[in-house]
């Protein structure tokens, strides 16, 4: 009987050992999740979505990988020509930007774990965005600053709360009601009979858009209103250089072309403005098209594609702020019949005169690297020595000024 009475006491001693052992384990066990957990959750990178600078009732938060997996809803109007060129990280900010703008929200916070890993600032971000998408005008009415979020959370029935800082971006272009009027304008140009030929081809195609363009739309800058977008404008029928440049894209995309937008920016010291035209592709090759009429005084549609159609980057405006950005344009579809520095070159009358009578057609076209139209009289001595009158349209760019002379 002793002995059995010993065993009797030493099991629950046993037992007892035991679980305040297996306790002792779960209990650190515990710890070292939750301690898991809370450090997964302090690494985690954050953005928020309202339409409030408070950040209060109607925003949302959202994970970096959430933002990096987001597909947005308006892609089919971008060439995502300038996205393709971005960093893993700046690809996010800019699907950031594409969520705010697919959801109307004009307030987005970005932690500052983004933005330290890329080059880009969010203006570069939206400034690409812009270009990329006829849908989202250039100058865009934005804001950004210096803000902290504070986030919170239950963990393993402990609430833990941390603050982030980061960057509060406002972009006013974001709005339900611009969306809204866009989207409108969008679904209207969606309709446009643009008469493309049976079977057409890329190129075709082209053409037929800027020919629509070019006898549908007028430049007016005076009439258009940055409150209701370009694109608006120029589907209501006057519009500026930007407005010509979303229309364009607009109408290459939804028909299968890819095309973006590039401008270029006067210098600081310079009073004039700044421009925007697009680049097609067209046969696997890069070509820059400018809807912009080149003068007021110019309505003849073949003169307007001729100078405007096809010209590479070195017949264009200059863009340094993009160079070596975006697919250069190198080709040609309309040659040009004689490149000068200027109207003293050597033998340029003869050479002018040579090209026009050499022409299958009825013009050539001939760009200088300097051109002063009051100084030179030289198109009056061309047309002496045709024994004809000539007229003359010149276009001026940063680069090179493109003479259209026809008989």
């Amino acid at each position: 009987m002793k002995g059995k009475k010993k065993l009797f006491i030493i099991i629950p001693a046993i037992v007892t050992s035991l679980v305040i052992a297996i306790t002792s384990v779960g209990a650190v066990a515990f710890v070292k999740e939750r301690q898991r957990q809370v450090d997964e959750w302090s690494e985690t990178v954050w953005f928020a979505f309202s339409n409030v600078m408070e950040f209060g009732e109607g925003s949302i938060n959202m994970t970096y990988k959430e933002i990096e997996e987001y597909e947005p809803q308006k892609d089919i109007y971008n060439s995502k020509v300038y996205y393709d060129t971005l960093t893993s990280e700046e690809k996010v900010l800019y699907n950031a930007l594409e969520y705010a703008f697919d959801n109307n929200y004009v307030y987005v916070f970005v932690d500052n774990a983004v933005l330290s890993d890329t080059d880009k600032t969010m203006e570069n971000i939206i400034d690409f965005m812009s270009l990329d998408s006829p849908f989202l005008q250039q100058n865009v009415d934005w804001e950004w600053y210096e803000h902290e979020m504070v986030y919170s959370k239950l963990i393993l029935f402990k609430n833990e709360q941390r603050t982030v800082k980061g960057e509060l971006v406002r972009v006013d272009n974001f709005s339900a009601e611009r969306t809204a009027k866009v989207q409108k304008a969008v679904d209207t140009a969606s309709k446009w009979e643009l008469n493309f030929p049976e079977n057409a081809t890329d190129t075709q195609k082209a053409r037929a858009i800027f020919r629509y363009i070019d006898e549908n739309i007028d430049y007016n800058s005076e009439k258009v209103d940055r409150k209701f977008d370009y694109l608006c404008t120029a589907v209501d029928g006057e519009t500026n250089c930007d407005g010509f440049a979303n229309i364009y894209s607009l109408l290459c995309n939804i028909n299968g072309l890819k095309c973006f937008e590039k401008y270029s920016l006067p210098p600081e010291e310079d009073e004039s403005e700044g421009h925007t035209w697009n680049t097609v592709l067209l046969s696997d090759k890069w070509y820059n098209v400018d809807c912009t009429p080149t003068k007021e005084n110019v309505t003849d549609a073949l003169i307007m594609e001729r100078l405007r159609f096809g010209y590479s980057d070195e017949m264009q405006l200059d863009t340094p702020e993009y160079e070596g950005i975006f697919p250069e344009s190198i080709n040609n579809i309309t040659p040009v019949n004689g490149h000068f520095k200027s109207c003293s070159d050597e033998n340029v009358l003869s050479k002018i005169c040579d090209a026009y009578r050499k022409s299958e057609n009825d013009y050539i076209i001939v760009a200088f690297d300097i051109y002063d139209e009051e100084e030179c009289d030289l198109f009056q001595k061309v047309a002496n020595r045709l024994y004809m009158d000539i007229d003359i349209v010149n276009l001026y760019g940063d680069r090179l000024t493109l003479c259209y002379i026809q008989g």
